[in-house]
């Protein structure tokens, strides 16, 4: 490793040398091995010089089946830091086999102080599956006391295959802000997990971290409390920071200060967002924010353990705070690190005490976990019958024994094959035996093998009280496993079982937290609906006290937000506590679906007590919920927003939406409803977005109801001012000029004899006072190739702007990836900037044409636009490909002949050159280089219509691959994959998605992976039509026609002028399994939408 100066400095400095800002550390791996540069190694890691990024070598670690569960990693030589903040370039590339995205490859940083103890480690980046080579720049803070630190690289958990890494770089981050001197803000409340009891004082305490004395005004910290959507709960407060001393083990000071909340209207039950912020003057505020909500305790505490059916899960168990964040959720068995060893002094399991204090039943693992690993000594575990484990299995309940109650988990995840899982059958037997033998009461969770078929055929079925299944399946996919895929090996294999879950989720990582918090409930419903017995949501929690983890993939599973150990719920959190609570001991008794997307689900107990748990799929309705003999009616919204209805033994009337809502009541039906009628109200006009400044008309139709039955309600400091015209009922909205909320929500009350018999719901966005938006100009089209500036005036009154476009950066198409951000060769053809004159309400298009343009880069794209008072908004986009779709007048026959005159006249997208060519070795054998557009090449065009978009791809291949595979493997073989983004002039995606098509076992088939909208289902895409014809035989060579329904891309509006975003990839199989593919635009393997080619639907 070699410690450079920036280069016209002329100086190199040695590793006793500090890394400051004109000093950058690099890795080329061009030595002649890793432990001649000072690196230390674990595993199967080494210098490989057929692959490499850039130079001749990179480095290199491997996994196979036969060291999957020994350790993987590499080290860097520790190097000296300064502190502060540090920007890392790195390249990686990945050919790994993976489960779901844990299973990895990790490049990270680690830091020490300066006795050389270890401060944790900054993950910078995390590779699975097959990607390609790629160039990631990422910024880290070094933390408090860090005066050094190194590089870690390693294959993580029992992941086959490569990982390689290239051209490392390390240097002090250069800031542009001035610094003052503030390090930290810290905003919390005493309750743990910052969740307030009814009855808790409401006063947060904010700490301040600086390396020095704080001025006047650097200790003023303005507060506001907001809901979800960033609406103001109250007016803006103002606290002073005093001195509090130093901070331990720092040479930081402290200031604190606390507010009071106790005057705002806080609701019992609802999600809120504490911001604080220090003003900096000509920059932007030192702030932070976190969250609360003010609960009840869990009603699911009055029950025993083992009544309520949800168990928790977090990445580690050994941490105190994990039994109490269980017991405050309503959750009553915890998850505990059990060791069952033979050697009675080791024999532990972390917080088990505290969670028995609390009186929680616990789950634990057990010894087979170490056989499924092939940990050292398994063979010697298994011998005499076992008699190792058993003595374990005896000495651990002799110590634990009498924790009930208690749920022993056999394994996690086991990746044996073949003759291999008898093994582990064994160990199950031996375990299951002897636990039975000293307490039948125990339940014997087997491990989480899911519908793996080898299991069953070996019997493990025998061995376990209740099956485990791992899923990150969407809810219907979920259900499906638990109501066709078990019984189904049930009735072929015997030992018909209860179903667990001990780990359901997500991946987070991208998506708002309210789309997480709607799929949480969904989950639920569909898991218990589906048959499950018991079930837990991954995960809770994890450490984070300097926040370095925030932001990651694994920091997004959790429903706390972790920074400074402080534990805020997201908005997860109170779904999480919300959906326990509600179904406590009800059992699961029937769901239907109304009209063709409203579905319920309804749980009931005993007494009496119902649940029903409803959403759409898409859009919102207002309906009326027949509830004949139900009184009082609790209607919980997902943030946790509490509203008591009166059903007065009829039913009530509410809207039914994308986020589902909890309902809540006795002396009801003991079955739902046939159908769902007319409400009593209904929203008849809603603006599809609301102004600042202006009228927003809002229309409310009745229903045999007087004027004086409905009343509006909108957020805090929000005016509504109502009207009535005969059966009709006008509300005119005024948000506040200031608001920084970004949704306008109002509730619609509906009242008869003094209380509420529905409540009405609508949320729309909340428009800025000027909206910018660049898109793409096609080929062939005036203008084109280019981009079309687009200002829309939000404001009551014409406005006049000056704007500027530049193109800010170019990528470049590299081995099937793309480059790093590069200076652009492509520029804006004259004038790149002017003035424009803006109309109230309306928009005025700037063309702007671009010259130097490649059709296989992707370009930056950067508007600023200034009003006449100098507020600025600037926007930048990528754009790639400029294509432009011709519409399809006529009918449209999907056969794979592409004989009509309209697909000889679409433009004709190639993949035939070299740049888009990317191969990856399949264990021993070395990749493949591509020979030529012979090898593999495809044509590739776009039609639309009304119903449908039509993409043709004619494949030249010269080898056919097999046909070995189906469903969800379809990528494996000779193929295609699409990844496609729906929202492609939208920061806020509300999703993605892939689909592969291929001829297989089952033939033609078409598969979606990814999905952004309910209306579209992941699993077999049987509505999307597909002909696939075999163009030479002998041969790969192969057209496909594929014809997908408007409904499979939602929210994306088939017209004219839409841009979507789009990637293919034709997929490789030479006869031994894919190893490689050419890619147009993005990557279908890293789901990267960035950069994906842009597609324009012309008239």
């Amino acid at each position: 490793m070699k410690v450079l100066s920036i280069a016209v400095l002329g100086l190199i400095l040695s590793h006793g040398g500090l890394l400051h800002a004109s000093s950058v550390v690099t890795e080329t791996f061009e030595g002649e091995s890793l432990s001649g540069q000072g690196w230390l190694t674990a595993g199967k890691v080494g210098l490989d010089r057929d692959e490499h990024f850039e130079g001749l070598q990179s480095l290199l670690l491997e996994k196979n089946e036969a060291s999957l569960r020994s350790p993987v990693t590499a080290s860097s030589p520790v190097l000296p830091l300064s502190g502060g903040k540090l920007e890392v370039e790195f390249a990686g590339r990945s050919d790994l086999t993976s489960m779901d995205n844990s299973y990895n490859g990790t490049l990270a940083l680690e830091f020490f102080d300066k006795a050389g103890t270890s401060l944790g480690a900054t993950e910078l980046g995390a590779w699975f599956r097959q990607t390609p080579w790629k160039r990631e720049t990422v910024t880290v803070a070094a933390p408090d006391g860090a005066v050094s630190a190194r590089f870690v690289a390693s294959i993580n958990k029992e992941t086959p295959g490569r990982f390689w890494l290239d051209a490392l770089a390390l240097r002090a981050a250069s800031d542009a802000a001035a610094d003052d001197g503030l390090k930290r803000m810290v905003l919390r409340f005493s309750d743990l997990g910052h969740l307030l009891y009814p009855e808790s004082p409401r006063v947060a305490a904010i700490e301040v971290w600086s390396d020095r004395a704080l001025p006047d005004d650097r200790r003023r910290v303005d507060l506001v409390v907001r809901d979800y959507w960033g609406g103001e709960q109250g007016r803006p407060m103002e606290v002073l920071l005093e001195p509090a001393g130093n901070v331990e083990g720092k040479k930081l000071l402290k200031y604190r200060a606390e507010v009071d909340l106790s005057s705002l209207p806080l609701e019992v039950g609802r999600y809120y967002e504490l911001q604080g912020a220090i003003a900096r003057p000509g920059g932007e505020p030192f702030s932070h924010a976190t969250s609360f909500a003010i609960l009840p305790e869990a009603a699911a505490n009055a029950f025993k353990p083992d009544e309520i059916p949800f168990t928790s899960r977090t990445w580690d168990q050994r941490f105190p705070e994990s039994p109490r964040l269980t017991k405050r959720l309503g959750i009553r068995i915890c998850n505990v690190w059990g060791r069952m060893e033979a050697d009675p002094a080791k024999v532990d399991a972390a917080q088990i005490d505290l969670a028995h204090e609390l009186g929680l039943g616990v789950l634990t693992s057990s010894p087979a976990l170490g056989i499924e690993a092939r940990s050292e000594g398994w063979r010697e575990l298994l011998a005499n019958d076992g008699a190792l484990i058993r003595k374990g299995v005896r000495n651990f309940l002799a110590r634990y024994g009498h924790m009930k109650p208690m749920v022993v988990n056999l394994g996690n995840e086991p990746h044996s094959k073949g003759e291999e899982i008898k093994n582990d059958v064994e160990a199950y037997r031996i375990v299951y035996e002897e636990i039975k033998k000293i307490d039948p009461s125990i339940v014997v969770v087997g491990t989480s093998v899911g519908t793996e078929e080898d299991y069953f055929k070996q019997g493990f079925g025998k061995w376990l009280d209740a099956y485990d299944f791992h899923s990150y399946e969407d809810p219907e996919s979920l259900r499906v496993i638990l109501s066709e895929k078990y019984p189904e090996l049930f009735r072929k294999y015997g030992y018909a079982k209860p179903i667990w879950s001990t780990e359901i989720g997500m991946n987070s990582q991208g998506l708002t937290r309210l789309a997480v918090a709607s799929l949480l409930y969904r989950k639920f419903a569909n898991f218990f609906a589906g048959g499950g017995m018991n079930v837990s949501w991954f995960g809770l929690f994890y450490p984070d006290p300097d926040a370095r983890i925030h932001g990651t993939f694994a920091a997004a599973h959790n429903v706390f937000d972790c920074r400074y150990n402080q534990y805020a719920p997201k908005l997860d959190a109170i779904a999480y506590y919300n959906v326990v609570n509600s179904i406590t001991t009800k059992k699961f008794v029937g769901d239907k679906v109304y009209g063709a997307d409203i579905r319920a689900f309804l749980f009931q107990d005993q007494p009496g007590n119902s649940l029903i748990i409803a959403y759409k799929d898409k859009g919102r309705e207002d309906v009326f919920l027949p509830l004949p003999g139900a009184g009082k009616v609790e209607m919980i919204r997902i943030d946790g927003s509490r509203n008591l209805l009166n059903a007065k033994g009829r039913g009530i009337s509410l809207t039914i939406g994308e986020e589902p809502v909890l309902l809540l009541f006795q002396n009801g039906t003991r079955t739902l409803p046939a159908s769902l009628e007319r409400p009593a109200a209904g929203f008849t006009k809603v603006p599809a977005r609301f102004y600042r400044d202006g009228e927003n008309l809002v229309e409310v139709a009745l229903n045999g109801l007087r004027a004086e039955a409905v009343e509006l309600k909108a957020p805090p400091f929000w005016s509504v001012d109502k009207s009535v015209d005969g059966g009709n009922v006008r509300f005119s909205v005024k948000p506040p000029a200031d608001t920084q909320a970004s949704e306008a929500g109002l509730d619609l009350p509906i009242r008869e004899g003094g209380s509420d018999i529905g409540l009405l719901c609508v949320r729309k966005p909340l428009a800025g006072l000027v909206d910018v938006r660049l898109t793409p100009v096609p080929y062939r089209e005036k203008g084109g190739p280019g981009v079309r500036l687009i200002i829309h005036n939000n404001g009551g009154a014409p406005q006049k702007f000056s704007w500027h476009v530049e193109v800010a950066g170019e990528q470049m198409l590299r081995d099937g990836s793309f480059s790093e951000i590069v200076l652009s060769k492509a520029k804006v053809q004259t004038p790149d900037s002017g003035d424009i004159e803006v109309a109230a309400r309306s928009s005025e298009e700037v063309m702007i044409p671009l010259s130097g343009v490649s059709p296989l880069d992707v370009y930056h794209v950067k508007a600023v636009v200034r009003d006449a008072a100098g507020k600025v908004v600037s926007l930048e986009r990528q754009a790639a490909g400029f294509v432009g779709v011709p519409r399809a007048l006529a009918p449209v026959t999907v056969d794979g002949l592409l004989n009509e005159p309209v697909w000889q006249s679409a433009p004709v997208q190639t993949l035939e050159e070299a740049g888009q060519f990317f191969g990856f070795a399949l264990g021993e054998r070395k990749a493949p280089v591509w020979k030529g557009p012979a090898d593999l090449s495809a044509q590739l065009r776009f039609l639309w219509d009304e119903r449908f978009l039509y993409v043709a791809v004619t494949v030249h291949d010269d080898i056919a691959g097999g046909s070995a595979f189906e469903d969800a493997d379809l990528w494996r073989m000779d193929g295609l994959q699409f990844l496609i983004d729906p929202a492609r002039q939208s920061k806020e995606k509300p999703g993605k998605y892939e689909y592969s098509f291929g001829s297989g076992r089952k033939g033609p088939q078409s598969w979606c992976t990814l999905s952004s909208d309910a209306g579209a289902p992941t699993g077999e895409a049987r509505d999307i039509q597909l002909a696939i014809h075999r163009d030479k035989a002998g041969t790969g060579d192969v057209t496909y026609e594929i014809a997908i329904p408007w409904k499979r891309l939602a929210p994306f509006i088939p017209e004219p002028g839409g841009n979507l975003g789009f990637t293919m990839i034709v997929n490789e199989d030479d006869g031994a399994g894919r190893d490689a593919f050419m890619t147009w635009f993005g990557n279908a393997h890293t789901k990267d939408v960035d950069t994906v080619g842009d597609l324009m639907l012309l008239p």
